[in-house]
């Protein structure tokens, strides 16, 4: 939705390279990729329009939730960086500004089922995706998006985890109810069965 990440999408595909391939092989005139600005709950229509064919493999990292915004720590960090704290203040279809959490996952799964309709027999879609703890308690989103999408037509086939050990870790609550910071993000793979 925002322009800003299609710019640095699409600055850096353009410096993009690959071990064993030649510099020009990646670039925009061959059509090896394209970075489009528009909205995820669109994603069919936007598909049709360009007359794109069905998909093999998707792999995405959707908003975890409006998580960015609530946590303080991570906030404090990324200003400290230069980055976002939240990847649009105003637009309504930015799904990272969904507050009920329930709208969230129902919003999220509008999306899946509409890449599962594009995608071939037998592709398959990595969503990567975390826990949140907010509010005073731990939101299961790995889970409740895995359960969503197999309530779909998605299969749920495997999970793995990705460990981010260059992640302080941290003792939240401590004095009141412990709460340790999560180091990891769950890579959930479904299959178009």
């Amino acid at each position: 939705l925002a322009s800003r990440y299609v710019q640095i999408s699409q600055e850096r595909l353009q410096n993009l390279q690959l071990p064993g391939y030649p510099p020009h092989y990646i670039t925009k005139k061959e059509s090896f990729w394209e970075v489009i600005q528009g909205n995820s709950l669109e994603v069919s229509q936007i598909w049709e329009e360009r007359a794109y064919p069905q998909i093999d493999f998707t792999i995405t990292s959707p908003p975890y939730w409006s998580q960015l915004e609530r946590n303080e720590i991570r906030q404090q960090d990324r200003k400290e960086k230069g980055l976002d704290t939240r990847y649009s203040t105003t637009d309504n279809q930015d799904l990272a500004n969904i507050k009920d959490y329930q709208e969230f996952i129902k919003k999220q799964k509008q999306v899946f089922s509409q890449v599962y309709e594009l995608m071939k027999d037998k592709g398959y879609l990595v969503i990567i995706t975390n826990n949140i703890f907010t509010q005073g308690r731990l939101f299961p989103l790995a889970y409740d998006t895995a359960i969503s999408l197999a309530e779909d037509k998605w299969v749920l086939k495997d999970e793995k985890i990705w460990m981010q050990d260059d992640k302080r870790l941290l003792a939240l609550g401590v004095g009141n109810a412990w709460v340790g910071n999560r180091c990891h993000q769950y890579c959930l793979i479904f299959r178009k069965e």
